[in-house]
């Protein structure tokens, strides 16, 4: 076992650390380890904050779950996945560049995790000890006004170093799981019962493993400050999501609907459902006899990616407008063709793209242009049909499906 091998065993988080400070030579040094991180295209898609006020330190040990070490910490780095900076340099230089998504924000956040393991272990390698405080993803409306943190720029990690104690040192590391229950091979595969229980046997070391896990999730999984954390970070992802719409599309039988829109650049998401019928769910029998729901296609676009015009011009493509509860062979009310909205901006760009196609045509056209007023998903065997049936049943022609 080699040095870096030894110390990546070893290393364990510290809380507690000597009345010692860190030399800026020293620091100079983890900060040059961290931006030597592998990145994303070279990217460095990230900021790190270095926490030198007393003050702000005293702030954030409180806000961080009453943590009173943090205040007197040696060294404070926060590291934010930053999106905004190449969003900025994009713009200054007329590059007309899209709102960063949540891929970008995924990527973001990967850089700045491995820079700061890259400190972890320049620290450690200087006998200084560590530790990522997660609480700095909670509390997103504090902490934004805390560090001044725009859009696009998420507090990733939390770090504290200082020169561990004796005791920190001597402390036995916990235990780790076996590799046995960490490395699959080529495929996930879910944990049967057996094996979970068998996983889990050292931490619940008197054997009692049901006990120990309901304690664990109440105390941690269900708890206040996870569930804060997962509010907060909900909050910050709102921003990644402004520029998705949705829109609910009636054209026939939904499996076919479906995988067309699939395949367009922008669209983020799909689910098939049963829209503008009565306000109660109905089943896949019910609408067949004529419950009133229409078989619809909830689709969420990147609106930086793809506009509701062009996606309501490739709508068109597939319908046809002027027949009357029918596509294709199918035929009923729960086969009228529709585009229903539940957000009123959209209804200029309908309006036009309707406009238009209704010239085409030559005559009125039989979609309905009406508010969403009810959507339920569709039974689970529906949904991505075509992805789990290739060969089932479509109306619309297999070449226009993509593939």
């Amino acid at each position: 076992m080699n040095e870096t091998i030894r110390q990546l065993y070893e290393r364990k988080s510290v809380r507690v650390f000597e009345d010692r400070a860190i030399d800026e030579a020293i620091v100079r040094e983890i900060l040059l380890a961290a931006s030597m991180a592998p990145t994303a295209g070279n990217q460095q898609l990230y900021t790190i904050l270095r926490i030198t006020d007393p003050a702000l330190l005293k702030r954030l040990s409180e806000t961080c779950d009453d943590q009173p070490f943090i205040a007197d910490t040696k060294l404070a780095l926060v590291f934010c996945a930053d999106c905004l900076k190449w969003y900025d340099a994009f713009t200054v230089a007329g590059a007309d560049p899209r709102r960063p998504g949540v891929g970008d924000f995924l990527l973001a956040v990967g850089d700045a995790m491995i820079a700061a393991e890259n400190a972890v272990t320049a620290a450690e390698s200087y006998g200084i000890g560590s530790c990522y405080i997660g609480d700095i993803m909670e509390n997103c409306e504090t902490h934004r006004e805390l560090l001044g943190l725009p859009e696009y720029v998420f507090p990733a990690a939390f770090l504290i170093f200082g020169y561990p104690t004796e005791q920190q040192k001597t402390r036995e590391k916990p235990a780790r799981t076996g590799l046995a229950y960490l490395v699959q091979e080529n495929r996930y595969r879910r944990y049967t019962e057996e094996e979970l229980r068998d996983l889990f046997a050292q931490k619940a070391a008197d054997g009692d493993f049901d006990g120990w896990m309901k304690r664990f999730c109440a105390r941690k999984y269900n708890s206040d400050f996870a569930r804060e954390m997962t509010r907060s970070v909900g909050e910050y992802l709102k921003q990644y999501k402004s520029s998705c719409k949705t829109i609910y599309l009636a054209g026939g039988c939904f499996w076919g609907v479906q995988k067309y829109m699939d395949q367009f650049r922008g669209v983020v998401e799909t689910e098939v459902g049963y829209a503008n019928g009565p306000d109660k769910a109905p089943s896949y029998e019910e609408v067949c006899r004529s419950s009133g729901h229409a078989e619809t296609v909830r689709v969420v676009y990147d609106e930086s990616l793809i506009s509701l015009e062009e996606l309501l011009e490739k709508y068109f493509l597939v319908i046809d407008p002027v027949a009357y509860n029918r596509q294709g062979p199918d035929v009923g009310v729960q086969y009228r063709t529709g585009i229903f909205y539940a957000d009123e901006t959209q209804l200029p760009a309908i309006e036009a793209v309707y406009a238009a196609e209704e010239k085409k045509a030559g005559e009125p056209l039989a979609v309905e242009v009406k508010p969403l007023t009810n959507f339920f998903p569709a039974e689970d065997y529906h949904q991505k049909y075509l992805d789990k049936n290739p060969n089932g049943y479509c109306h619309i022609p297999r070449r226009l499906l993509g593939k």
